[in-house]
């Protein structure tokens, strides 16, 4: 007999999305479109600061529900309260699974309280080591409040689990590992995937980018985390002709989320532009990202701190060949040196790297072709959808799907 189907809701909540750029808020919509497409129920709930964007909007048949939120200062922060409490009450009741993207959302605890006293289903995912790990969040709390959050987090059902370290980090402050799910965030195979020679070369034309040019892409805002400062170094001295397109913003005014960074961006982009020229591109924020990675020859990485960036798994599902730092806690997870990327410690190894793939076509081909197998049988959403339902419901239920 077919088990009956029952109704199930996502309450997506997230501290950024568009139109602004984080990598958590971009997976958080695209998770959000993907599950619309399934034709399963989503709300993706963020913050309105200082009211720059609308409260409600409905994009790719989902709704966008802004809080309105005051970060001026301590004083403007805490009255918010009176906007966000409200809100967070009536949307956990409203749907049956609320997952949480990492710990700088404003009054987490406040989701996971509400969850838990209506009987809703929880997935919390740490985003960044040493940032929002369980460990790092509980070990910088008060000794008087440390005992609240290690009840607060053992009591989620799902620990989602995005780079192995995060799942160590878990398992050392609250000794148990029956809620962790170790996997990647996901994306969506069918937005992100390889283009054919004809939709490469005229996506190219599009962007004025020449289409026998050898382009390197990176993607990500432009700070200091990020590592752009090394890899100019790398690329100043590169004896071979390229063109290197950094795609992620780069003005972060006042207001901004990260506007702290405003000096060091504009530091960034004039030694870029000092020591490459005209080979560097800034292309800015770019909403169909899929586009330039189908365009790139070779996507770099040199990120000083992450979880597992999205923008790694978006590059692999096109099939274009990754060179990442070494990045703790993904080798062996996610990664596999020399089989589905290429891994490098220091500059020097960089170098040599972009060299390689540069001389060997066939390698950089196998390497695509793994990337693109692994990613799909590993780190899809609907990889992802389905070890969600696995371990939230036991009994073979299946989400109802909206009319």
């Amino acid at each position: 007999m077919k088990q009956r189907r029952k109704k199930i809701s996502f309450l997506l909540v997230v501290p950024y999305t568009i139109p602004e750029y984080s990598g958590s808020g971009m997976n958080a919509f695209n998770f959000a479109r993907f599950l619309t497409i399934e034709g399963i129920k989503v709300t993706l709930l963020t913050f309105n600061r200082n009211m720059k964007y609308l409260r409600k909007e409905w994009i790719d048949n989902f709704l966008i529900r802004r809080i309105l939120y005051f970060n001026l200062n301590l004083v403007s922060k805490i009255l918010s309260l009176v906007f966000i409490i409200p809100v967070y009450i009536f949307y956990v009741a409203r749907n049956k699974i609320i997952l949480i993207y990492g710990g700088h959302i404003i009054g987490y605890e406040l989701i996971l309280l509400f969850a838990r006293w209506f009987g809703r289903k929880t997935i919390f995912q740490s985003l960044l080591i040493d940032a929002d790990d369980i460990e790092t969040i509980i070990l910088s709390k008060p000794e008087f409040l440390k005992k609240f959050y290690k009840k607060l987090f053992s009591r989620v059902d799902i620990y989602h689990s995005i780079n192995s370290n995060f799942s160590s980090r878990f398992g050392n402050v609250l000794r148990k590992t029956d809620s962790i799910l170790e996997m990647p965030q996901g994306v969506d195979i069918r937005v992100f995937n390889p283009a054919s020679d004809d939709i490469r070369n005229f996506t190219r034309d599009q962007l004025g980018i020449p289409v026998k040019s050898w382009v390197m892409l990176s993607v990500g805002f432009m700070i200091p985390r990020k590592g752009f400062s090394g890899i100019f170094d790398v690329l100043k001295d590169l004896d071979i002709p390229y063109t290197y397109i950094i795609a992620g913003e780069f003005d972060f005014p006042k207001g901004h989320f990260l506007h702290p960074y405003e000096r060091s961006s504009s530091e960034l982009i004039q030694k870029g532009k000092e020591l490459l020229g005209d080979k560097l591109i800034l292309a800015g924020p770019v909403r169909d990202i899929q586009k330039y990675y189908q365009i790139a020859d070779i996507v770099l990485f040199n990120s000083l701190q992450e979880g597992l960036p999205n923008s790694l798994l978006e590059a692999m599902s096109c099939g274009i060949p990754v060179v990442t730092r070494n990045i703790p806690g993904l080798e062996g997870f996610i990664l596999n040196n020399n089989r589905n990327c290429f891994i490098f410690n220091d500059e020097i190894e960089l170098k040599d790297r972009i060299h390689y793939l540069y001389k060997n076509k066939s390698k950089a081909s196998k390497i695509s072709s793994t990337s693109i197998q692994e990613i799909q049988q590993k780190a899809s959403f609907q990889n992802v959808l389905s070890a969600y339902y696995q371990r939230l419901f036991t009994t073979g239920i299946e989400p109802e799907k909206t009319a």
